[in-house]
């Protein structure tokens, strides 16, 4: 009896005695008799036009579970990113609201920077402090 053996992207044929060394080898390999796979080449379209549709099995091997949990946590570490992106608090200064325009810095040292500022809307000048 011939059989064919899913390997990647391709299909390809399997005498009887090469399938216990496929095993051994490749032991998640999933061999199917050719009979159904060109049963299901028949028969497919049908159940396709039908409505109805066909099962998937996934091979739950230690490295298909690690990669699900790797999946699912960098899905997490996402979804808190954009949470904290989406409600960032903007800073509500009148400097920041463009009440002022910083002229130039007058000095700067551990706790913050100094600057001159100008008020917009009359010309007034003051000194801004920015504490870090």
């Amino acid at each position: 009896s011939s059989t064919a053996g899913v390997h990647g992207q391709g299909l390809f044929h399997i005498n009887g005695r090469d399938e216990e060394k496929c095993h051994q080898v490749c032991p998640g390999m999933v061999l199917v008799p050719l009979s159904m796979l060109h049963g299901d080449a028949v028969w497919g379209d049908e159940k396709r036009k039908r409505g109805e549709t066909g099962k998937v099995v996934l091979v739950m091997s230690h490295d298909n579970i690690a990669a699900l949990i790797v999946i699912f946590a960098l899905s997490v570490l996402g979804a808190i990113y954009l949470w904290k992106i989406c409600t960032h608090r903007r800073c509500v200064c009148r400097i920041c609201r463009n009440q002022y325009r910083q002229l130039h810095l007058i000095g700067a040292g551990g706790y913050g920077s100094v600057f001159l500022v100008e008020r917009l809307h009359d010309g007034s000048r003051f000194v801004a402090k920015k504490i870090l």
